[in-house]
C-alpha cells in the first residue's frame, strides 16, 4: 500500500526520518515521537498518525516499533512525498499463504513444502496427534502420511486475514479415506474437517505456525466408516 503526504514541491527531503504531517494520514501508522517546544517527545510513541494535529513533525515506525525504521520518506516525479508501509509485505505474505495451501494441499507439491518453509520452523501442535512440527522435514514427514491416506484431500479458504509479518487463516476440507497413512486401513470414509491457525512469515518463508484443526473429528469418521463397513462384511 501506498500512502500520499502532499508537501509543497520546494522542501528538501526529510534527512532525520520526520516529515510534515499535512492531513490525516490513513491506516495504523505509528508515531514514535512527536515534536513540541523542546524537541521530539518519545514518550508520546504508540500515538495513531491519524490521531496527531495537521502540521505537526512527527517520526514514524511500523507499528509497535520504538524507532523510525518501519517507513521509508521518498519524492516521486509530481513533487509529492510519499510512504511505503508494510503494505507489500502483508500482500505478499498473503499471496504465500495461498499459495502454500492450493500448492502443498490441494495440488500435493512436496517442493513447495522445501521452499517456503524456513530450517528453523516450529510448527504448534500441527501434527495429527497435536504433536509440534520442526523444519521442512517436519511438514515432510506430516504431508506424506495425510496424503496417503486421503490421497483426494481438497482445502478450501474461508479466511484469510494478515497484519504485520502475521497471517490467520480459517478452512475447511473435504477428502476420503483411501490410504494407511495413518496406520489405520483405509476405510472409504468421506471425511470433512475444519481448521484455523496463524503463520508467522519472514524472508519470504514460514517461520512459525499455531495450528488447531479437527482431528478428533477425523478420526472418528474414520472409525464409523470402519465400522459399518465391518457390520456388513
Amino acid at each position: 500500500m501506498t500512502v500520499t503526504v502532499k508537501m509543497p514541491g520546494d522542501e528538501p527531503l526529510p534527512r532525520d526520518g520526520t516529515f510534515l504531517l499535512r492531513g490525516v494520514i490513513p491506516g495504523m501508522y505509528t508515531v514514535v515521537a512527536v515534536e513540541d517546544a523542546w524537541g521530539f517527545d518519545w514518550l508520546k510513541a504508540g500515538v495513531l498518525a491519524r490521531d496527531v494535529q495537521k502540521g505537526q513533525n512527527v517520526i514514524v515506525g511500523r507499528r509497535g516499533n520504538a524507532t523510525a525504521n518501519g517507513l521509508f520518506a521518498k519524492r516521486d516525479a509530481g513533487c509529492r512525498y510519499w510512504l511505503e508501509e508494510e503494505g507489500k509485505m502483508v500482500e505478499e505474505n498473503l499471496v504465500l499463504v495461498r499459495r502454500w495451501f492450493e500448492e502443498v494441499w490441494n495440488q500435493k507439491r512436496r517442493e513447495t513444502i522445501r521452499e517456503l518453509v524456513a530450517p528453523e520452523c516450529v510448527a504448534h501442535g500441527t501434527s495429527e496427534t497435536g504433536g509440534d512440527l520442526h523444519g521442512p522435514e517436519g511438514w515432510l514427514d506430516l504431508h506424506a502420511r495425510l496424503v496417503n491416506a486421503f490421497p483426494d484431500m481438497h482445502i478450501e479458504l474461508q479466511d484469510l486475514v494478515a497484519v504485520d509479518d502475521k497471517v490467520a487463516v480459517r478452512w475447511k476440507g473435504t477428502m476420503h479415506h483411501h490410504g494407511d497413512g495413518l496406520g489405520i486401513p483405509a476405510s472409504g470414509a468421506e471425511v470433512k474437517i475444519a481448521g484455523m491457525g496463524f503463520a508467522r512469515i519472514a524472508g519470504g518463508k514460514v517461520v512459525e505456525t499455531w495450528d488447531l484443526w479437527d482431528r478428533l473429528g477425523m478420526f472418528q469418521q474414520i472409525e464409523a466408516a470402519a465400522k459399518a463397513k465391518a457390520a456388513e462384511a
